[in-house]
């Protein structure tokens, strides 16, 4: 299904990034140190993968990599939930494990929800409040959070890939886009409160 700009997402219409498609976009002021990237999403499939046809397969929300492979990515994990991946695609990539058991019913979300995504990041957690390297928000409310460290072994040359496959070795199989993108925001430090 193709957005053929009839499809509204919070505030208007938005970036249709299905299979393969990917928007790439090349960051200043932003490093994987430290950071935090907020967006809203129509997501094509729910909160496990499943899609309309109820096929289950791995999604990918955003990466951002730089050329010495260190990677923050988001992802769906087919027939989990959402996936926070961090490090370097050749020598150690965290991901950071969610119970399901842990959630609360407003963490999943169904096809075409509207849903507001937050995650904020920090390699070895001096900026945030109580040592966090990861968190990862839904329409507001704090999920999930992780305090495994991690290297970042460059900060120069960093990319925002929206949708489309990511990095290699990063997430589970081949996944793909799979969401009406709009209103990406990206911030070089840490947020803790998102006005949606």
């Amino acid at each position: 299904r193709r957005n053929v700009f009839d499809d509204d997402v919070k505030f208007g219409k938005g970036l249709c990034l299905t299979g393969y498609d990917y928007l790439e976009i090349p960051l200043s002021n932003v490093n994987l140190e430290r950071g935090t990237i907020e967006f809203w999403m129509k997501p094509y499939t729910d909160s496990y993968g499943r899609d309309i046809f109820q096929n289950l397969a791995s999604r990918v929300l955003f990466t951002i990599v730089n050329n010495n492979n260190d990677i923050v990515s988001l992802g769906i994990k087919s027939g989990n939930w959402l996936e926070p991946l961090v490090g370097n695609t050749r020598h150690a990539v965290t991901s950071f494990h969610i119970d399901e058991l842990d959630l609360s019913p407003d963490a999943y979300f169904e096809m075409n929800d509207v849903v507001h995504i937050a995650f904020v990041w920090c390699n070895d957690g001096k900026y945030t409040d109580n040592g966090d390297t990861a968190r990862l928000y839904m329409n507001g409310e704090l999920l999930c959070a992780g305090k495994d460290p991690w290297e970042v072994g460059d900060t120069k040359s960093a990319m925002l890939k929206l949708g489309g496959a990511t990095a290699q070795a990063a997430h589970n199989m081949d996944a793909y886009g799979s969401a009406i993108y709009e209103n990406v925001k990206l911030y070089n430090f840490c947020k803790t409160k998102f006005n949606i």
